[in-house]
């Protein structure tokens, strides 16, 4: 059978290279709820990213899957730019203020978060970029949710302390 031709825009599903369809072992995921879930659930396959071979295993996409529902309760993007204060802050010849952008690499959150290698990180943030990114943003450079240079940080969610004669 003659090889298509590469295109990133072309690329099947079913072509060996898809980042889509690697697969990735209960071994090689050290987040013990997403293990378990690829024990149970996964097809028995070759790792892509270990080499084991007939162990449960999970495409990037379902991974991905998983990662999405996860980021989308407990993570936000942090702004790529100061706010104005911080701009105000930052031009005061006066003051020593430096603006820092908060959070961690999305790549790096996803590693962590999963416990799982950067590579099959950086896997999952490419679907999650190609599912999620946002073709206007793109064009003009707008940060996208799981762009590669994209920083996310946990989401502090507020909540009422129990009355305890509600009880």
């Amino acid at each position: 059978m003659a090889k298509k031709p590469w295109s990133p825009y072309l690329m099947h599903p079913d072509d060996e290279e898809s980042t889509e369809t690697k697969r990735v072992c209960f071994q090689c995921i050290g987040n013990d709820y997403l293990s378990k879930r690829v024990q149970r659930e996964g097809v028995v396959a070759s790792c892509s990213y270990c080499a084991g071979v007939d162990e449960p295993t999970f495409t990037i996409s379902e991974m991905a899957d998983c990662v999405a529902i996860a980021f989308e309760q407990h993570y936000e993007r942090t702004p790529d730019q100061p706010n104005s204060m911080q701009t105000a802050m930052q031009a005061d010849r006066e003051s020593t203020y430096s603006w820092d952008r908060e959070g961690e690499p999305v790549d790096d959150v996803i590693a962590y978060a999963a416990s799982i290698g950067q590579d099959i990180a950086m896997d999952i943030r490419e679907v999650l970029a190609e599912r999620f990114g946002d073709w206007d943003s793109m064009m003009f450079d707008d940060e996208t949710e799981f762009a590669a240079d994209s920083f996310l940080r946990a989401q502090v969610r507020w909540q009422r302390p129990m009355d305890p004669r509600m009880g």
